[in-house]
């Protein structure tokens, strides 16, 4: 079956976050080993367990996507107790969010550090491993703000609303998806994006989506199943939205 993952060892970062979680689960149905990734040890062990309740295999591991050195120990563990890594999942993000008006040089700075360093430094270290096993596949987790700007609502509190920084660095991200495409496709390496829409923790009617709702995290594992899988073998350099059709509606 071409969308089955079996043998393979997944590392999805930010792991134990809303979408993350559900990725991670949705590719461990379909056979891979999987290791989560986050900053958050009690959340990340729980994913483990259900996964282990479920019959699939997990591991557990602490990454701070900040920072280079906690990347580095974290890919070099995964080396060691499995052999290598052969699909990287990028859904970390740290990002804090302020009106750009008042925004100051660390938040912004944090923002770009995590969410495009981090995406880097991560695809980086997969690349090593990716290249001794003869391939791999990484897909990035962007998001529809790289594109779209919602119309801010001034009576809203600003720290409740999507930021500048964060749809900077997700627009960044689908730069450096392009990028490493070329750049590592003849080491037999695919890296795409997948660009969801709207996705709260709890879904709700959305009428500006032409499907009419928001998303549930479980809908985004078919468009990361299609990229890590033989299924999307000769797709590289690519943007899957994932969006209810929204980006499309005027």
């Amino acid at each position: 079956m071409v969308f089955s993952l079996e043998g393979k060892v997944a590392i999805v970062t930010g792991g134990a976050g809303l979408l993350g979680s559900a990725i991670a689960k949705g590719i461990a149905r379909q056979g891979a080993r999987v290791v989560i990734a986050s900053r958050h040890p009690s959340k990340h062990e729980a994913v483990c367990r259900e996964l282990g309740a479920a019959g699939k295999h997990g591991i557990s591991l602490t990454l701070d996507i900040a920072s280079s050195e906690s990347v580095t120990a974290c890919f070099e563990e995964v080396e060691r107790r499995t052999g290598g890594v052969d699909i990287l999942i990028n859904a970390a993000q740290k990002s804090r969010s302020t009106a750009s008006a008042t925004m100051d040089a660390a938040g912004w700075g944090a923002a770009l550090d995590a969410g495009v360093s981090g995406t880097f430094w991560c695809c980086q270290a997969a690349q090593r491993s990716m290249s001794r096993r003869g391939g791999g596949s990484i897909v990035n987790i962007s998001s529809i703000l790289a594109h779209r700007s919602p119309i801010p609502d001034p009576d809203a509190d600003a720290t409740a609303a999507p930021a500048s920084n964060y749809a900077t660095n997700k627009g960044a991200v689908l730069a450096l998806t392009r990028f490493l495409a070329v750049e590592w496709a003849r080491a037999g390496i695919r890296v795409n994006a997948v660009t969801p829409g709207a996705f709260p923790r709890e879904a709700q009617a959305l009428p500006v989506v032409p499907l009419g709702r928001t998303g549930r995290p479980e809908e985004l594992v078919g468009a990361v199943l299609l990229l890590a899988s033989s299924a999307g073998s000769y797709i590289t350099g690519q943007e899957l939205v994932v969006d209810g059709g929204w980006s499309v509606a005027l």
